[in-house]
């Protein structure tokens, strides 16, 4: 082929590029929105009625959400040769997460938006792909410099936003999912597991499996929080009118509650499985697990506080009828408070102060003091 051949081969390659990239981009802008009501549909055994099954072939969907937890797991990679790692069942290695929840638009048609909608969903992905039992192959591990390519992708809205910001509480996003799994009770916005390696792992955006955000409105604003009790959290409704159902993937407050594992330390509520170690109760002995975010203002030497507080979070669940948890990104959501009964109640350590009193219900926002690590 001639320099010159060359030179038009190249160009007409860069124009069909572009070209294909502004289909892409039409078809997703085209395509309707799937709503969270629609997404995390269920049957009386708390399957999934959104896919046929768990492994279907991938539904691409386009979603709108605010940002209601950012990252809260551990996204620290694994280094080194991950193309030679032991396979290591479930080890996912670094971790990221997010939820975003239904809005409620005061002018719905602004956003094209189905202002019936409620409830929320995860948006996920993981390191090691190769220990899930579906792949058992290495081949779709990210390594850590790819791994930290995708984060960055991800927390920038693909490099739309100025240097040094990233993705943050009451962001309204638009996601694209080219596919998604169900997995313990949720519809999850992921990649399937799968880290596209056979296109030679892109962590543009561009790969079959990938997910991508785009920004809506920055900065408008968290949903209040849904004031709700333990006992309807705990109680499953297929219709997802009620209970931990219609409130999963979404703010909520929990009143007047108090840790149960008084003995135990934060450090402890960082092991494995860490949701089925730490639980709060109610007056009436009520418990739901709580899930405490990977954050510097938790200070994880401290033994849990005895006394009452109000808790906020984003409700998970881990199971298909039952398994609800609360995910609490960091010491702010906890609210000190004191509750009519005959004796004083005191919320030390966890927070680094200690407020007492009796009689009419107060509250106030911990003082946070730097935690030990």
């Amino acid at each position: 082929m001639t320099q010159k051949a060359m030179r038009i081969y190249t160009v007409l390659c860069g124009i069909g590029l572009i070209l294909a990239s502004q289909a892409s981009a039409d078809l997703r802008v085209t395509m309707s929105y799937t709503t969270h009501r629609e997404y995390q549909a269920i049957n009386a055994s708390g399957g999934s009625t959104f896919r046929a099954g768990p492994f279907d072939p991938a539904v691409p969907v386009r979603m709108l959400g605010v940002v209601v937890a950012v990252n809260y797991l551990d996204t620290t990679a694994v280094q080194g040769d991950v193309s030679s790692l032991p396979y290591d069942m479930l080890n996912m290695g670094g971790e990221w997460e997010i939820f975003i929840q239904a809005i409620d638009p005061t002018d719905p048609g602004k956003y094209d938006w189905d202002d019936g909608d409620f409830g929320g969903t995860k948006l996920w992905m993981g390191q090691l792909y190769g220990n899930h039992p579906l792949n058992g192959d290495t081949a779709y591990n990210y390594s850590s410099d790819d791994w930290a390519a995708e984060l960055a992708r991800l927390e920038t809205a693909g490099g739309t936003l100025p240097d040094g910001q990233v993705l943050q509480l009451g962001d309204l996003i638009e996601v694209h999912a080219n596919t998604g799994l169900f997995y313990n009770g949720t519809m999850n916005v992921n990649e399937g597991h799968d880290n596209d390696w056979e296109q030679g792992v892109p962590t543009d955006g561009s790969g079959d499996h990938d997910f991508t955000i785009e920004i809506v409105e920055r900065g408008y604003g968290l949903p209040e929080a849904s004031v709700v009790g333990i006992d309807e959290i705990n109680t499953f409704d297929a219709t997802r009118a009620t209970g931990g159902e219609h409130y999963q993937g979404t703010r909520i407050e929990l009143e007047q509650v108090r840790f149960v594992e008084t003995g135990q330390t934060l450090l402890d509520g960082w092991t494995a499985d860490s949701e089925k170690l730490l639980h709060v109760e109610d007056i009436d002995g009520n418990s739901l697990a709580l899930w405490l975010g990977h954050d510097d203002s938790f200070d994880p030497l401290q033994t849990m506080p005895t006394g009452w507080f109000d808790l906020t979070g984003v409700l998970n669940q881990s199971g298909l009828t039952d398994g609800y948890y609360l995910v609490v990104a960091d010491a702010s959501q906890f609210a000190v408070v004191a509750i009519p009964e005959p004796a004083t109640v005191t919320l030390v350590g966890l927070l680094g102060l200690a407020f007492c009193g009796m009689g009419r219900k107060s509250r106030r926002r911990a003082t946070l003091r730097p935690a030990n690590h």
